[in-house]
C-alpha cells in the first residue's frame, strides 16, 4: 500500500554484515590475501552511512531495535553496531574456515563467459504462482557427502521459525541453475553458529507456487489479517497498523494518487 518506511539501524547493520562477509568470501575464493574482518566491516559501514547522507537521511531519526541497557541506553543504535558488528563478521570467517577444514566447498558453476563462479549472494528471479519472485541466495555449499546445503546469514536476534526462506532459495537454485539443494539452515551472526539443517526436498514449484498465488490474491483483494508477533516491535510501518494501535487512514491518500 506504499506505506512510507524509515531507515532502521538493524537494517543498516545487517546489510553491512552481509556485504562485509560477501567481500571476504570472494576474496578467499579468488586466493587473495585475507583482509582484516573488522577493517572490512568498518569500510562498508562508512560507505553505507555516506549513502544515507547523500540521500539526505536524517541519522537522528533512524530507528534502533533491541532493548535499552546500561551500556547502550539508546538500544541497538549505531554505537551498538559499531561495537558488535565486526565480531559478527569475524565469527562468520571462523565458522566458514572450520567448515572448509571439514572438506566443505562453495558450490560453483561456470558462467556464460566460461568463468568459475562461487555461490555467494546468487541473484535469482523465478516465476511462482504467476508471480515473479526476486532474491539472492546467501551461500550454497557442497559437503563431503555430495549433498548441497543452502545457508542464509542472519544478523538479527530472532531465529526464523521455519525453513520456507531456505526452501525458496533451494527451489530457485534448482529452477535457475539446475542444481538440487538437499538441506538448508540459518547462520546466526550473534551466536556464530548455524541452526540445525532441515530438508528442502519437499519445496516443489507447485507447492510454493500455490502459496505465492494465494498471497497475490490476498494483496489484490486487500484481505489483510494482522499477524502479531515479536517482529511487530521493529516493523517500519507499525504506526499505520490497527493491531498496533496505529492509524491506516494516511495510506488511503497515498494509494489514491
Amino acid at each position: 500500500m506504499h506505506a512510507p518506511q524509515g531507515e532502521a539501524w538493524y537494517f543498516i547493520g545487517g546489510h553491512v554484515v552481509h556485504s562485509a562477509t560477501e567481500l571476504l568470501d570472494r576474496e578467499q575464493f579468488n586466493g587473495l590475501p585475507a583482509s582484516d574482518p573488522t577493517e572490512v566491516f568498518m569500510a562498508e559501514w562508512v560507505s553505507e552511512i555516506a549513502r544515507l547522507v547523500a540521500e539526505d537521511v536524517d541519522l537522528s531519526t533512524i530507528r534502533a531495535g533491541g532493548r535499552a541497557t546500561k551500556e547502550y541506553p539508546n538500544k541497538e543504535d549505531a554505537s551498538w553496531w559499531l561495537a558488535n558488528g565486526p565480531s559478527m563478521v569475524e565469527a562468520w570467517v571462523r565458522w566458514r574456515d572450520a567448515r572448509y577444514a571439514e572438506g566443505w566447498e562453495l558450490l560453483t558453476q561456470v558462467n556464460e563467459d566460461g568463468e568459475l563462479v562461487p555461490a555467494i549472494e546468487v541473484p535469482f528471479t523465478v516465476i511462482l504462482g504467476d508471480t515473479p519472485v526476486k532474491g539472492a541466495i546467501d551461500r550454497a555449499f557442497l559437503k563431503p557427502d555430495t549433498t548441497i546445503l543452502v545457508v542464509d546469514l542472519k544478523a538479527g536476534k530472532q531465529t526464523p521459525p521455519g525453513s520456507s526462506q531456505t526452501g525458496l532459495y533451494g527451489l530457485a537454485l534448482a529452477t535457475t541453475h539446475g542444481v538440487q539443494a538437499h538441506t538448508g539452515c540459518f547462520w546466526m551472526a550473534r551466536t556464530g553458529e548455524a541452526t540445525t539443517e532441515t530438508s528442502l526436498l519437499h519445496y516443489t514449484p507447485e507447492l510454493v507456487g500455490s502459496w505465492y498465488a494465494a498471497g497475490r490474491r490476498i494483496i489484490e483483494q486487500e484481505a489483510f489479517i494482522p499477524h502479531v508477533t515479536s517482529f511487530c516491535m521493529s516493523c517500519g510501518v507499525r504506526q499505520y497498523c490497527t493491531a498496533q494501535g496505529g492509524d491506516p487512514s494516511p495510506l488511503l491518500n497515498l494509494t489514491s494518487k
